[in-house]
């Protein structure tokens, strides 16, 4: 990436009410699950890899897996600066069979050319990636991927749920092609939001119960950030309530602010919250 970023990150329990911490994030060959607070500010001038984690809240050992997969992601990084998601796939299976129906979902951001400023997406279940940029227009290079938006944070991905599926496939019954609006209506959770695919500690391991994920990719221009977060962020405080950010905000002050709304909001931090912020210079 000929592009510098800085990277920052805020990670909290909330008020669930089984106590449990199952989210995971990772930056880099660097992973955790712990209550950590706000990270510091780092600037990486090369390659980076962030990713989130949340484990399903169905089961009491989910935290295991998102754990497992952000672990995963972290020494695929060291070794190859790559993220196959199948190698995740298997990395989990190896956890116990006391973890068998144990869930994750995952978001992960990476780019790993240092003479391209071309970002890698990868998503499963309903973590969600996000961009901010000044300009009109948000252009990735699939063409039914681009859209428009005004200077405000915009998702760029969709949630594997049930409410995503019936749009599409109202859409497709309609014969028209579904609007990028249409995905991720806002709201807390309900039947409509029961994820779809996710990755899950499965009884017998082999390739066909690699969850199915979305994988883009975004030329990114200086000035530009991008969010990674769990849906106890993005479920409580739509985007449209986040705050603005440019190369001036103190990214450390961005995200507690964020945190202060999670627990102001209508849902009071009900689930665990997790955000990372990458900032494009």
């Amino acid at each position: 990436m000929t592009l510098s970023t800085q990277i920052c990150a805020i990670t909290f329990t909330g008020n669930v009410s089984h106590g449990l911490q199952q989210d995971a994030f990772a930056i880099n060959d660097d992973y955790y699950q712990e209550t950590l607070g706000v990270t510091e500010v780092q600037t990486y001038p090369e390659e980076f890899c962030v990713a989130v984690a949340d484990g399903v809240a169905a089961s009491n050992k989910s935290q295991y897996v998102s754990k497992a997969i952000v672990k995963s992601i972290a020494r695929q990084w060291q070794k190859s600066y790559k993220i196959d998601m199948s190698i995740i796939h298997t990395d989990i299976n190896c956890l116990a069979n006391k973890y068998i129906g144990a869930s994750s979902t995952l978001a992960l951001v990476y780019c790993s050319n240092t003479d391209s400023d071309t970002v890698f997406i990868k998503h499963v279940g309903d973590s969600r990636v996000y961009l901010w940029r000044k300009d009109k227009d948000i252009g990735n290079s699939n063409e039914e991927n681009t859209h428009s938006q005004r200077s405000c944070w915009q998702a760029l991905t969709y949630d594997h749920n049930l409410a995503n599926q019936f749009i599409k496939e109202h859409a497709e019954q309609a014969g028209i092609a579904p609007e990028h609006d249409d995905f991720n209506p806002n709201g807390m959770a309900s039947s409509l939001y029961v994820l779809t695919e996710c990755f899950t500690v499965d009884d017998g391991l082999d390739e066909s119960s690699v969850p199915s994920y979305d994988s883009q990719t975004l030329n990114i221009k200086a000035g530009d950030c991008l969010l990674v977060c769990s849906d106890g962020i993005h479920d409580l405080v739509p985007c449209v309530d986040w705050q603005d950010i440019d190369a001036k905000t103190d990214l450390q002050d961005w995200l507690e602010n964020l945190r202060t709304q999670v627990y102001q909001s209508e849902g009071n931090a009900y689930d665990n919250g997790t955000a990372i912020v990458v900032r494009f210079g």
